[in-house]
């Protein structure tokens, strides 16, 4: 989870600024965001944040996902009450079978 102030809301995925989004970086900010809305944008391009970076150096593709803001009461009370929808969130946007 990410924090800043109280009123800050919603998941994103942060990537690296060398990459454009691939499927699997959508279809995670699609579910993750359905599921936890408010951040303007969906996906973030990042060149100031250490694994993003050192994840490109070696050409390997990188996600950071934000599952909402750990400063908002209400993004912690969403991601409490819906683990099991976050966790298979995760599984289906990387095409595995959550059973």
């Amino acid at each position: 989870m990410d924090g800043a102030v109280a009123s800050a809301r919603g998941a994103h995925v942060i990537i690296n600024s060398a990459f454009e989004p691939d499927d699997y970086d959508k279809a995670l900010a699609d579910v993750l965001v359905a599921i936890m809305p408010g951040r303007a944008e969906k996906i973030v391009k990042r060149s100031d944040l250490s694994n993003p970076k050192r994840a490109a150096a070696k050409g390997l593709p990188y996600r950071l996902a934000e599952n909402g803001f750990i400063s908002n009461s209400d993004d912690v009370s969403v991601f409490n009450s819906r683990i099991d929808d976050i966790a298979r969130a995760y599984l289906t946007a990387f095409g595995i079978s959550a059973g």
